[in-house]
């Protein structure tokens, strides 16, 4: 069902400005070509961004009059997006944490002040599936992590057996101790202190 009311009008306003001023491929430098707004729905409120979007004017190069839009705009909303990651993560977490139905959503978003449609969290939360689904297939994060978790892996064994190994020398040390003086546990038996 289409929206019946106008959308309320935003109640914070954000300028955001590209941080680069020169074209990555020719070094160029990049005018600012016009401005953008963009009004995106958040936990906190409505917000209006405003957006100064770059273009290289460089006819030579492969980014000639290609916009370059602020990097800060990805941290607001995705693409095209009427609603901020806060809510997207909200409505994830609301699914697949506490385990709530998509009308038990709605109405906690409609609760904070959310102005939103149940088939809108639909798709949020479509939105929300994806991104999860982009962020386990990044091999290269995954190959990394998988790295360092072996790593932890072995390095909880290592020290568990070296605590191991430590206890027994000692328990082998107080068992021969009584009974031979020249037999002392330690740093040349390679042992060491602490867990």
């Amino acid at each position: 069902m289409a929206r019946k009311a106008c959308r309320a009008p935003a109640t914070m306003e954000q300028e955001l400005t590209c941080l680069r001023t020169s074209c990555s491929c020719c070094g160029y430098p990049i005018a600012v070509a016009y401005r953008t707004q963009r009004t995106i729905t958040t936990l906190l409120g409505s917000c209006r961004l405003t957006l100064r979007v770059r273009r290289c004017r460089n006819p030579a190069w492969a980014w000639y009059h290609r916009p370059y839009r602020p990097e800060e705009e990805g941290k607001w909303a995705l693409p095209h997006g009427e609603f901020g990651l806060d809510v997207i993560a909200l409505v994830g977490s609301l699914r697949y944490t506490a385990h709530q139905s998509i009308p038990e959503i709605h109405q906690a978003l409609r609760d904070r002040g959310v102005p939103i449609a149940e088939r809108t969290v639909t798709h949020l939360l479509q939105r929300y599936e994806e991104l999860v689904t982009l962020h386990l297939s990044d091999w290269r994060r995954l190959r990394v992590s998988a790295i360092e978790a072996k790593k932890m892996v072995i390095s909880f064994f290592t020290r568990k057996a070296a605590i191991s190994a430590l206890n027994r020398l000692r328990i082998t040390s107080a068992l021969i101790a009584p009974h031979a003086t020249l037999v002392r546990p330690g740093p040349s038996h390679g042992a060491t202190s602490g867990p």
